[in-house]
C-alpha cells in the first residue's frame, strides 16, 4: 500500500509539474491578455501538485499542503480579473488603429 501512495503523490506531482510548464508556455505565447489568462487558468494544475504533496507527505505537512491550496482557488480567480480588467482599460485607451 506504502508503494502505492508513493506512486500516486509522484504522478501527481510530476503531472501537476507537466501541466504548469505547459501553462507557462501558453502565457509567453499568446500575444494578448485575455488569452494568457486562459492559460494561466491552467495554473491551477498546480493544486494538482499540493495534492502530489499532500500524498507523499501526509501529517501536519499535508495540512499546510491544503491550506495553499485553499488559497491557489482563492486568489486565481481575483488575479484573473484583475489582469482582465487592466487589458480591458489598455484596449480602451489605445487608438483604433493600433488594435
Amino acid at each position: 500500500m506504502a508503494d502505492a501512495t508513493l506512486w500516486l503523490g509522484d504522478a501527481l506531482a510530476v503531472g501537476g509539474t507537466a501541466f504548469a510548464t505547459l501553462a507557462v508556455a501558453g502565457v509567453l505565447r499568446f500575444p494578448r491578455a485575455h488569452a494568457q489568462i486562459h492559460a494561466a487558468a491552467a495554473t491551477a494544475i498546480a493544486i494538482v501538485v499540493v495534492l502530489g504533496a499532500c500524498v507523499l507527505a501526509g501529517g501536519p505537512l499535508a495540512a499546510r499542503a491544503v491550506l495553499v491550496a485553499a488559497f491557489l482557488l482563492i486568489s486565481a480567480p481575483v488575479s484573473a480579473h484583475a489582469l482582465a480588467r487592466l487589458e480591458a482599460l489598455r484596449l480602451a485607451n489605445e487608438p483604433e488603429d493600433e488594435r
